[in-house]
């Protein structure tokens, strides 16, 4: 299961669009209020909501991560791209990510290329 999802406010908002159209449950950060606040409360959040989180903050969100012994899922957008692109590497991320039996501490990272890579990523790995 991969939602409910939350778009972190370095990316657009357009992003929750995508997920939308295939029947996920999505949030951004700003719609709920939260522009400005700290990752590692962005990551405590979607811990408590059991939120997969989508960013392209790669250094702070894995050094966040893999400090949790469980979290929902980590989506990474490797390369700061234009929002057109965004929503495009997003799919192929949930294109991925919906083939898994679960994103309990997985690390979905989609590449420029169109590649993706998926690990496990929490305290233990």
């Amino acid at each position: 299961m991969i939602d409910p999802i939350l778009i972190d406010e370095c990316l657009s908002p357009k992003l929750a669009s995508v997920a939308q159209a295939r029947g996920l449950a999505c949030m951004h950060v700003t719609w709920l209020n939260l522009e400005g606040t700290s990752d590692w409360h962005v990551a405590g959040l979607a811990a408590e909501r059991n939120y997969v989180i989508v960013t392209n903050n790669r250094k702070d969100f894995l050094r966040l991560y893999a400090e949790l012994e469980v979290h929902n899922g980590l989506i990474i957008i490797v390369p700061a791209v234009v929002r057109r692109e965004q929503m495009r590497l997003f799919d192929l991320a949930i294109d991925v990510a919906e083939r898994q039996d679960s994103l309990i501490n997985l690390l979905i990272e989609v590449h420029a290329d169109g590649s993706v890579e998926v690990q496990n990523w929490a305290k233990d790995r």
